[in-house]
């Protein structure tokens, strides 16, 4: 999906998305719905509390999964192992110490 397809839509949510029932059933936790210009904005959000959802999708203006929670955590670890190279790559070579 193109960075700057738009708009989009991030649904994520931290309760549990299938009770066991053997256990009690724990308290609703209602899903979040937030609205982007673009799927890049969308992303970023996501990459940024990807760690605490159970749920995490992207979906078009027609509620269409653009980007699911696997596709989304593999994009975000991805996208997080650019910045490290990067970052390595930016960083000034030290000279030998004497």
């Amino acid at each position: 999906m193109r960075d700057e397809f738009g708009p989009v839509t991030l649904v994520y949510g931290n309760g549990a998305m299938f009770v066991d029932p053997y256990k009690p059933i724990p308290p609703f936790q209602p899903l979040q719905r937030e609205p982007f210009k673009t799927n890049q904005e969308a992303i970023s959000k996501a990459c940024q509390i990807t760690e605490g959802c159970q749920s995490l999708n992207i979906v078009d203006e027609s509620n269409v999964v653009l980007w699911n929670v696997v596709q989304l955590r593999e994009e975000c670890a991805k996208r997080l192992q650019q910045q490290k190279a990067e970052k390595k790559a930016r960083k000034p070579i030290q000279p030998p110490s004497r």
